[in-house]
């Protein structure tokens, strides 16, 4: 808990769903920025979604604000040598955060969060890449994921994180630029939280746990890659002895199919528990968030499983206010009523052979491995340093 950053107030927030209207609001931030654009995310495709951001960014460049994009290395490989001299020479800063290196076989954290800050008074943070799956520019319906614009005292800590990726000369640069505190916002309480096993942050963590133990009534957290270890699922059993509703909400289909597999068979675990599952069919969901006792929200790019908690590098932004709760709950009934279906316990049990639960078993051990290598050889690559 010592490395919490404290709760700030007077901020404004609001809640914004993956798709054209997001992507509407993004490009109207960066076309308003004024002196400074800090963009930092997971994937970032070359695709008409990619192409509408970087032709804002160039222009934000253009005339004078100054561009600073981070990329993940692995996550993001249509950043080519000649892409990014291009945005170079646009006077664009570029920085791709621990590419893979095939010869060396260094699987280092992952930059996976997804934070824009404009002229360090406005910022986006959230689960929202920047690719068509995202936008819905493609015809299709967009992966359903959420995100929040905040104003105020917050984003100090937001800038603090953004700069931290980058080299001390360019932060001493990137420093000449006053911080500008917004006036006349809402009182809302809230705060940064970060996970960062190298720097020694696990605060998204330990928000859930915290989170799952201490709640008195309802707990609902939407989630996409879902693979928690036997301390959290025994925590929600807890929840569930002590009397708290909890509701999950995952994706009917997942983009990492083994995934889902090992997803399945933590069904039968929770639903045995007594938990609520609903399923959301409308299209892939991406989304990370969780609400608890109609007062605290947390929304961001942590998912619960080992991945999340040792090997990337997260930022949740954790709200305690009853209105936004109260929004967030709304939004969650929308997200029901549009498209999901609630898991029967009792058909699924049955129609769980032992075959196939075996087989989701198999899968969820193979995923829990691959987490748990990848996690080592992040260690071991610690360790040389």
């Amino acid at each position: 808990m010592k490395h919490f950053h404290s709760f700030s107030l007077n901020n404004h927030l609001s809640l914004l769903r993956s798709g054209k209207a997001y992507f509407a609001r993004l490009i109207e931030l960066i076309n308003d920025a004024k002196s400074s654009i800090h963009f930092q995310v997971y994937i970032f495709d070359w695709d008409i979604t990619g192409n509408r951001i970087i032709e804002a960014l160039v222009k934000a460049s253009h005339r004078g604000v100054k561009v600073y994009l981070v990329v993940d290395g692995y996550a993001s490989p249509q950043f080519t040598k000649q892409r990014v001299l291009y945005l170079n020479e646009s006077g664009i800063d570029v920085k791709l955060f621990a590419p893979f290196h095939i010869r060396r076989l260094k699987i280092g954290r992952r930059l996976h969060h997804k934070i824009i800050l404009f002229d360090k008074q406005t910022a986006l943070i959230g689960g929202i890449n920047i690719a068509d799956k995202y936008s819905g520019f493609h015809g299709e319906v967009p992966w359903l994921d959420l995100a929040i614009e905040v104003q105020g005292k917050i984003c100090m800590d937001i800038y603090l994180l953004c700069i931290s990726l980058w080299p001390k000369r360019a932060r001493k640069r990137m420093n000449k630029t006053n911080f500008l505190l917004v006036d006349n916002v809402a009182s809302v309480k809230l705060r940064l939280l970060q996970n960062d096993w190298w720097r020694r942050k696990i605060e998204i963590s330990q928000a859930y746990r915290n989170a799952m133990r201490y709640s008195q009534s309802d707990l609902t957290i939407v989630v996409s890659y879902f693979l928690p270890g036997y301390r959290i699922r025994k925590l929600i059993q807890n929840a569930v002895k002590r009397g708290v509703k909890v509701t999950f909400i995952f994706g009917a289909k997942s983009d990492v199919s083994v995934f889902k597999s090992a997803n399945y068979y933590l069904y039968t675990l929770l639903l045995k528990q007594g938990v609520t599952i609903y399923e959301w069919r409308g299209s892939i969901l991406h989304a990370k968030f969780a609400i608890m006792d109609g007062i605290w929200v947390t929304v961001g790019s942590y998912n619960l499983n080992s991945l999340s908690d040792y090997g990337s590098i997260e930022a949740n932004i954790e709200i305690m206010n009853e209105a936004v709760a109260v929004a967030t709950q709304k939004l969650i009934y929308t997200i029901i009523e549009e498209g999901c279906t609630q898991v029967n316990s009792v058909t699924f049990v049955k129609q769980n052979t032992l075959l196939l639960q075996t087989y989701r078993w198999c899968c969820y051990q193979v995923v829990k491995l691959g987490l748990f290598f990848i996690f080592l050889l992040m260690r071991k690559d610690k360790l040389k340093l």
